[in-house]
């Protein structure tokens, strides 16, 4: 009876390790394993004038909530603003964040990395050809980020496309503009992950 009470225990606690061991965030630490990493996010800048919900819900699930949903210790929304504040930053100014307010956002809030992107075009076109009709929409971000590590900061560019090709009856850009913009946010957050888990260069 000992013996197999002491092989339910060793059950439960192997059981109890592996359920944490998949519950730990997937990119919440570095390379050395020693260090969290804290990102600050600026709110996105939306440039290309498109503003339907299915559009809204991307940028959110890809960028607003991602880093968070990801296992990252994000800058709380409260704090965020007040840094964007002391940084002089406006977003309705609908302008990307520049390097010094970038800089300025680390320090205020003791973030490793700091991200803002913006989202500079989303486009379709129709091409008939009855009787199916093709949408294809175009999708382009910029993103900019810092990493005080090494006091850099790094700019980069997506752009993806998507092809619909659908019947008179069941055309629209929706599939089109999503499918696009869910590829490049995908894009831009590898890159970003990359990023964040790039060694640093040893001094020669």
């Amino acid at each position: 009876m000992k013996k197999l009470f002491g092989a339910f225990v060793v059950l439960l606690m192997t059981v109890t390790f592996i359920s944490a061991a998949n519950a730990a965030p997937r990119h919440s630490i570095d390379f050395s394993g020693k260090k969290i990493i804290k990102l600050a996010v600026v709110p996105y800048v939306n440039t290309s004038g498109e503003t339907a919900s299915y559009v809204l819900d991307s940028l959110k699930a890809g960028y607003t909530d991602y880093y968070a949903n990801e296992g990252f210790r994000v800058i709380p929304t409260e704090d965020m603003e007040k840094a964007l504040v002391q940084s002089e930053y406006n977003e309705f100014d609908n302008m990307l964040a520049t390097e010094s307010v970038l800089k300025n956002i680390a320090e205020k809030t003791k973030s490793d990395i700091v991200i803002a992107m913006e989202i500079d075009e989303i486009d379709t076109f129709r091409e008939d050809a009855f009787p199916k009709v093709k949408i294809t929409a175009k999708v382009k971000l910029i993103y900019e980020i810092y990493k005080k590590s090494e006091d850099k900061f790094y700019q980069f560019k997506i752009a993806t496309s998507y092809d619909n090709k659908a019947t008179l009856a069941d055309v629209g850009p929706k599939h089109a503009v999503k499918s696009a913009l869910d590829k490049a946010l995908d894009r831009g957050n590898h890159r970003v992950i990359e990023i964040i888990n790039r060694k640093e260069k040893k001094q020669q």
